[in-house]
C-alpha cells in the first residue's frame, strides 16, 4: 500500500519547487548556486515520489510505451 499522504507531500513540494525554479530563472536575485539548490531539491522529491513505498514498478510503465492506433 502506498502511503498516500507522503506521496502527496512529495508532489506538493515538487510543484512548489517547480514554481520556485521558474521564478529563479526570471529573477536576477537568484544566482546559479540558488538555482542548482532548487533543482536538486526538486529532483529529490520527484525521485521519492517515483520510488514511493508500495508503488508497483509497472504503474508508470505505460508512459514509456508509444501509443498505437488500432484503427
Amino acid at each position: 500500500m502506498i502511503l498516500l499522504d507522503i506521496l502527496e507531500e512529495h508532489l506538493e513540494e515538487a510543484d512548489f519547487l517547480l514554481q520556485q525554479r521558474e521564478n529563479a530563472l526570471s529573477n536576477r536575485v537568484y544566482n546559479l548556486d540558488d538555482l542548482a539548490e532548487i533543482v536538486e531539491r526538486l529532483v529529490a522529491h520527484l525521485a521519492a515520489a517515483v520510488n514511493a513505498p508500495g508503488r508497483q514498478r509497472n504503474d508508470l510503465s505505460s508512459l514509456n510505451k508509444p501509443q498505437t492506433n488500432s484503427r
